[in-house]
């Protein structure tokens, strides 16, 4: 199964972290890969 943790800032500028797993981690990589030039 996927998981991982992720950190981001929020629209208020403050640092948050997200731990995902199953379903939601899938498709949070999908998009963090989709940032990185990765298409497929």
């Amino acid at each position: 199964m996927a998981e991982f943790e992720v950190e981001f800032y929020d629209v208020k500028w403050k640092k948050r972290c997200l731990k995902l797993s199953g379903f939601s981690a899938q498709i949070v990589q999908h998009e963090i890969d989709h940032t990185n030039g990765i298409i497929i």
